[in-house]
């Protein structure tokens, strides 16, 4: 594995700007563009099959911390970040901030671009991000992608023949490209990720329409039952403004008041109805059902079977 540091001593020969890359025991010489909008630098780097860790410091200058911005020319990469783990194929690209060391593993001889943004530069353009985090970001060849990546061939191949204000618009355009892509990216994450949600929480609240009345129902068995944490299955609900102990408390209260009233079960002891119901002990769910309702389950029978005889009786 190479350690791959950035030197900042440009210096000019017949061939333009370049950069030295220093990979530990291979020493070689890159094509370096630096635009003119925040010391935004573009490297095109070709590579064998090898793979570069950015080590604990990836640049010289401490005090000034990048976002990179890497798209494949050709060949495979693996793309490591923290927890983040993604492939890499040309005509897609990737996000990663300077701050997390990361490892770039090329499967294949390889060729990329790689951009260097400061971040000061690169988060001004999300209006009201406060906390600047950016976690790892692959962006698919889809959308405003493969005109990002097209630009950025262009750059590399005719920036030595743009004015200095063609350079800087066209520095301008692709930071404001990329965060439209991010925008896009992160809103259509969220919405999937919210019906997901939604698709997972209908399929809870059907399971437990369809078991409320199981006396051993809780939100471990609910969780287990749907495949996911119960810290998870609280989290959803929590979303829904509900608690699982609470809407399962609820639905069996409303369902004995149900049956309560109902004139067909008045014949069922209230203890029947409270077991039938996912009570299993009487005098709790007695104090339950009055603190819920204002009346105990017995008087309630009583009152809703004077109110059946008196229209039974008006209706004579």
């Amino acid at each position: 594995m190479s350690t791959l540091r950035l030197i900042d001593t440009n210096y000019n020969n017949n061939q333009g700007m370049h950069n030295l890359i220093n990979l530990e025991g291979d020493n070689r010489l890159i094509n370096v563009q630096q635009l003119l909008l925040g010391n935004v630098k573009l490297y095109e780097i070709d590579t064998t099959k090898n793979s570069i860790d950015s080590g604990d410091n990836y640049s010289a200058t401490d005090d000034i911390a990048n976002i990179f911005v890497t798209t494949l020319i050709s060949g495979e990469a693996q793309v490591e970040q923290d927890e983040n783990e993604f492939s890499l194929t040309p005509g897609e690209f990737a996000i990663l901030s300077q701050k997390e060391r990361f490892q770039l593993n090329f499967k294949k001889d390889s060729r990329y671009i790689l951009v260097q943004i400061p971040e000061e530069i690169f988060f001004e353009r999300m209006a009201g991000r406060d906390n600047q985090v950016f976690e790892p970001t692959k962006l698919h060849n889809t959308g405003l992608v493969p005109v990002i990546v097209n630009l950025l061939k262009s750059l590399m191949v005719e920036i030595d023949k743009m004015s200095e204000t063609d350079q800087y618009t066209l520095t301008n355009t692709l930071l404001e490209l990329t965060w439209a892509c991010i925008r896009a990216s992160t809103t259509q994450q969220k919405t999937q990720q919210h019906d997901s949600q939604v698709k997972l929480l209908r399929r809870i609240m059907a399971y437990m329409e369809l078991n409320y009345a199981d006396c051993e129902l809780t939100p471990k068995t609910v969780a287990s039952a749907n495949g996911i944490s119960i810290r998870y299955l609280h989290r959803l609900f929590q979303q829904s403004g509900m608690a699982v102990s609470k809407w399962i408390w609820e639905r069996r209260l409303k369902a004995t008041r149900e049956d309560l009233t109902d004139p067909t079960k008045m014949s069922m002891r209230v203890s029947e109805i409270a077991f039938l119901h996912g009570f299993n002990d009487p005098a709790h769910f007695s104090r339950s059902f009055r603190e819920r309702y204002n009346i105990s389950p017995s008087k309630l029978r009583i009152k809703v079977g004077k109110e059946h005889e008196l229209a039974g009786l008006t209706t004579i």
